[in-house]
């Protein structure tokens, strides 16, 4: 019963996992970026902990997946890219559908109902 309970999947972050898996579909020519916004304890890189998960998953698939911190400037951004956000944060959002007025938001759930869906910014 426990294994199965969908509390138990975003209590051991399988979101971030289903990130992982998500950016390791996508093209080897697609520019891919991780915002880091999930927080936790600050490694010596400057990234939280918590980018770990997607790190180990994608780093031999996908050795061009590129992080940025919370306060990036999207301009730093080369298009077109898809932008995971490990949070959803509006003002994140709203910042790069600033700089590149086509950019739209997607909602990724590949598990439905098991609260471990994710936001991306398509950026074209």
């Amino acid at each position: 019963d426990w294994a199965g309970a969908s509390e138990i999947h975003p209590a051991f972050t399988q979101n971030f996992k289903n990130m992982a898996l998500y950016l390791n579909s996508l093209p080897d020519d697609t520019n891919k970026y991780v915002v880091a916004n999930a927080g936790g304890q600050t490694l010596e890189d400057g990234f939280p902990v918590s980018t770990q998960v997607i790190r180990l998953l994608t780093y031999e698939h996908n050795t061009d997946v590129f992080y940025l911190h919370s306060d990036f400037s999207p301009g730093k951004i080369e298009s077109p890219a898809k932008v995971v956000l490990m949070y959803y944060d509006g003002e994140i959002i709203e910042r790069i559908q600033a700089e590149f007025p086509g950019a739209h938001l997607q909602k990724i759930d590949p598990q439905p109902g098991n609260g471990t869906d994710f936001f991306i910014i398509n950026i074209p």
